[in-house]
């Protein structure tokens, strides 16, 4: 075999590499370090303004009208009430196991301190420290498509298998979109098989498909199931009309589905039609708001979107939009993620009115004195995500040197392509085009970009 781009031989230099269980674990510590490291620079966990509504179900109780009640449970019984580090200091253990874990099946004699120094560049120049220092469950985003692909391909010891059922199950009952990115994935793993290359590179293992395909139903169901448990009945969602009419709006359709349709029909909106703020959800002055909130107009509203799905005309002008806000979803993952979160918003109150003994260290933050920056790591993601596109590209064309183990990177590879497509799909098909959603999973590809580059490495 032809040494790569960046192949060496290991022993040469005597490192260890992450077959050798020694040098795996502490890959394993060193890597969750480097990606706390942007959370320990801002002296405490990352707040968006959804982590107040997380933080308010688990630690209260109370179920939520728009946000799953599990990722909320995680908070509160890791935290074990007492330190909100505990919650990433988990969520960085687990993503550097799975990272790790992905690095071991591609290429099993990586050197260990080149996949932590590979996780300390993610960390630092991309999204992944970021939203995995945040108590959000957007971090179990790319973790669900890596775990996926374990599950489908991966050589799984005995235990294995079903600590990774587990946790693909957590991940799928922490969000309202992951059960859907998961089905489209598995849908487009399937139809690939039409394709006589794709049939010759993929050994499809049936059971193993049919048992994530379980997990995703698992998944999907758990939600209304654990939001019953929590007292806010049998439902996904108390605001899926609302999202839906909201996204309508961003489009520019609602307005003139209400001039044709309020001739006809007497919907609540109908009195607002001219006045739509582009802020329907969130705007005080928005119909939303001022007329009966989100749990009062949600069924309202279900008249509404049902009678816009059965125009053939709005429904291809909404397939029509959709298909370019998946494009512009795929290219907007700009890291404004962090923003300063002072009195008055969302996360400072439940802090203040719920946990006030988290309030002290969280006012030392740079986040919420206004000092935090994501200028550079922005512009350092663009030029790595970039560049990782570039050599993907040159190395599955066969250009470049051969990636290692090819029959299970290029598996992972279109995989993970699917995950960045369905995650755009399902985001801003149904809820919004936001940077957050793609900066969530976009870490993905340099990491892909180094498996490619790791041919050789390790070889005797």
């Amino acid at each position: 075999m032809q040494p790569g781009l960046l192949s060496f031989r290991a022993d040469s230099i005597l490192m260890p590499t992450l077959d050798q269980a020694p040098a795996r674990r502490l890959a394993w510590f060193l890597g969750s370090l480097a990606i706390l490291a942007p959370a320990l620079c801002n002296l405490f966990p990352f707040l968006y303004a959804d982590s107040g509504t997380y933080l308010y179900v688990g630690f209260t109780g109370n179920p939520s009208e728009i946000r799953p009640v599990l990722y909320g449970w995680f908070l509160r019984h890791i935290s074990m009430k007492d330190s909100l580090w505990l919650p990433v200091m988990v969520q960085a253990g687990l993503v550097s196991w799975i990272v790790l874990r992905i690095v071991r099946a591609v290429v099993p004699a990586f050197p260990a301190m080149w996949a932590v120094a590979g996780l300390a560049v993610l960390s630092l120049g991309t999204s992944l420290g970021l939203t995995t220092g945040m108590l959000m469950p957007d971090f179990l985003t790319p973790v669900m498509i890596l775990l996926s692909w374990l599950m489908l391909r991966g050589q799984l010891r005995r235990w294995e298998f079903p600590v990774l059922t587990i946790l693909l199950w957590f991940a799928l009952g922490s969000h309202h979109s992951h059960p859907f990115i998961l089905f489209l994935m598995l849908a487009g793993w399937i139809a690939l098989l039409l394709l006589p290359w794709w049939r010759r590179q993929m050994q499809m293992n049936w059971g193993r498909w049919i048992w994530v395909l379980a997990v995703c139903v698992a998944g999907y169901v758990s939600i209304p199931a654990l939001n019953a448990v929590q007292g806010g009945g049998w439902v996904r969602s108390h605001s899926g009309n609302i999202f839906l009419v909201n996204r309508m709006n961003e489009m520019g359709l609602l307005k003139p589905f209400l001039a044709s349709a309020c001739a006809q029909e007497d919907y609540s909106l109908c009195a607002y039609q001219h006045q739509l703020p582009r802020s329907f959800m969130w705007d005080p002055e928005s119909p939303v708001n001022k007329d009966g909130g989100w749990i009062g107009n949600n069924e309202r509203y279900a008249s509404v979107v049902k009678d816009f799905f059965s125009r053939p005309v709005f429904v291809k002008k909404f397939a029509i939009k959709s298909a370019e806000s998946i494009l512009q979803q795929l290219f907007s993952f700009d890291l404004c993620i962090i923003v300063t979160e002072r009195e008055g918003g969302f996360p400072y109150r439940i802090l203040e009115q719920n946990l006030p003994e988290f309030l002290a260290s969280y006012q030392q933050s740079r986040q919420y004195r206004g000092l935090w920056s994501n200028d550079v790591v922005d512009f350092l993601q663009r030029l790595i995500v970039l560049a990782s596109v570039l050599w993907i590209l040159w190395v599955s064309w066969g250009a470049g040197s051969t990636p290692p183990n090819r029959e299970q990177w290029m598996p992972l590879l279109i995989l993970v392509l699917l995950g960045l497509l369905a995650n755009a799909a399902v985001c801003a098909g149904i809820s919004t085009v936001d940077p957050r959603f793609q900066a969530r999973v976009i870490w993905l590809l340099p990491l892909l970009a180094g498996l490619a580059a790791g041919r050789g490495v390790g070889e005797v």
